[in-house]
């Protein structure tokens, strides 16, 4: 998708720098990136404590083995 931004140059300069690509248009779509999955992980990180779980990872582990036996 084409999307045209007015961006302070020196922010540009920071994005090339710290994402070490020379092509602005690409460090932009890195940086992009790399937020959305920031952001991500802050509500995947607002979920704790919002779903029981279970530990049956060694019943699991078990009837695993005895299937393949």
């Amino acid at each position: 998708m084409l999307v045209t931004v007015d961006v302070p140059d020196e922010t540009v300069e920071d994005l090339t720098t710290l994402t070490e690509e020379s092509n602005p248009a690409v460090a932009l779509g890195i940086a992009a990136s790399e937020y959305v999955r920031y952001l991500q992980r802050l509500k995947l990180l607002d979920l704790a404590g919002m779903v029981e779980m279970t530990e049956s990872w060694k019943e699991l582990d078990q009837a695993e083995l005895d299937d393949m036996s």
